[in-house]
């Protein structure tokens, strides 16, 4: 079928499924497979840890309220985006998502100086996550290295 005909219909493409079950089971292990990547885990464990230090804020200092906005906003990006990343050929869009997940990934190191300035956290539990976003950041060059710029 040629696009550019005047008499194309969306009728004419079959959008059911055959086979129900093996759709949702292929869909199952694709969605296993991206959340036992390497770095689909740090990335959970970013958000964890991030969570925790958010929890140990005291609610008394005026800055709490927005680090704890901030950090978890960032904190929250960075998996969903590379399941998005994971889940398409298109390498510009790839490229976009890994974009996205470093600017996050930085803006969250980022404001662990904040929390430290502001004396919001505890300095060791700052270092736990400061390593956590290294070790995702060595993960992270890997991952974006295997995209195939072929796939534009």
């Amino acid at each position: 079928m040629n696009f550019d005909d005047d008499d194309f219909d969306i009728n004419d493409f079959n959008f059911e499924d055959d086979n129900p079950e093996e759709t949702k089971r292929e869909m199952d292990e694709e969605n296993k497979r991206i959340r036992n990547m390497p770095l689909s885990k740090k990335a959970r464990e970013i958000f964890d840890l991030t969570h925790a230090i958010c929890e140990s804020m005291p609610d008394d200092n005026e800055f709490t309220e927005m680090y704890r906005g901030l950090l978890m906003e960032n904190a929250m990006m960075l998996e969903p985006k590379i399941a998005g990343a994971e889940s398409m050929d298109d390498y510009g869009l790839k490229m976009e998502n890994a974009v996205i997940i470093k600017v996050n990934a930085m803006q969250l190191r980022t404001q662990l100086n904040g929390c430290e300035m502001f004396d919001l956290v505890k300095e060791d539990y700052l270092d736990i996550l400061r390593e956590a976003i290294d070790d995702f950041k060595i993960l992270f060059a890997e991952w974006v290295k295997k995209f195939e710029k072929y796939d534009i």
